[in-house]
């Protein structure tokens, strides 16, 4: 392997709309610094590819029809996957934003926004950034809190202070 090829971003795309996945691959294999390793569509699927195969990071949709690419998260951790994951979704519900980012997501990217910001994104969280829109993270904290008067005082957990450190210095 040449040593430009070593240092490309190994990506699984994993979204069950098979048009928007392979222009996705194709769209990111013509970038330079990409390599998509594979693309799937189902769970057991990637579960595979990730046991199988080297993954920097996994671009993974939510609602994969009759599965919750969610519910990867918890494969990934027990496989022992160390690279990252950014959820690509045309939505989310904001009570499982904290969830997802407790299960050490990198982020999430709306589909109505450009692919360069995604490309962008992708690049970023290697280096360690988040990609989240403040909005988004707003949202998710408010419907997060206690409905009533008294509020419980909660410690926020170390990823969840990180994400928070990292968009409020954006």
């Amino acid at each position: 392997m040449s040593a430009a090829a070593a240092e490309n971003i190994r990506l699984l795309l994993i979204d069950d709309h098979t048009l928007f996945r392979e222009s996705l691959a194709r769209l990111l294999q013509s970038e330079p610094g990409f390599e998509v390793v594979a693309n799937c569509s189902s769970l057991v699927e990637a579960a595979r590819i990730v046991k199988s195969r080297e993954i920097d990071m996994v671009l993974l949709d939510l609602d994969l029809g009759t599965e919750n690419g969610a519910d990867l998260l918890d494969d990934l951790q027990t496989i022992g996957f160390e690279g990252k994951v950014i959820l690509v979704t045309a939505g989310v519900n904001d009570r499982d934003v904290l969830g997802m980012i407790r299960k050490g997501i990198a982020g999430i990217f709306m589909k109505h926004n450009p692919p360069s910001l995604l490309m962008q994104g992708i690049r970023d969280a290697m280096k360690g950034a988040v990609l989240f829109e403040q909005d988004l993270l707003r949202r998710a904290l408010e419907v997060s809190e206690p409905a009533n008067s008294e509020r419980r005082h909660t410690e926020l957990t170390t990823r969840e202070k990180l994400v928070l450190s990292l968009v409020l210095k954006a």
